[in-house]
């Protein structure tokens, strides 16, 4: 699984970030720019 981290002034991390969503984010991403908008609400409550 890949990840990342985020860092500020290049030495201090600020946040780490994987792909444990990417799947449910590209999903919801997709709806919208369907042009759906009541499915992607939905969605987001139940992940």
């Amino acid at each position: 699984m890949a990840s990342s981290t985020i860092f500020k002034n290049f030495t201090v991390p600020v946040e780490k970030k994987s792909d444990k969503y990417k799947t449910e984010v590209e999903e919801i991403r997709n709806l919208i720019a369907q042009g759906n908008k009541a499915e992607p609400t939905i969605k987001r409550k139940l992940y």
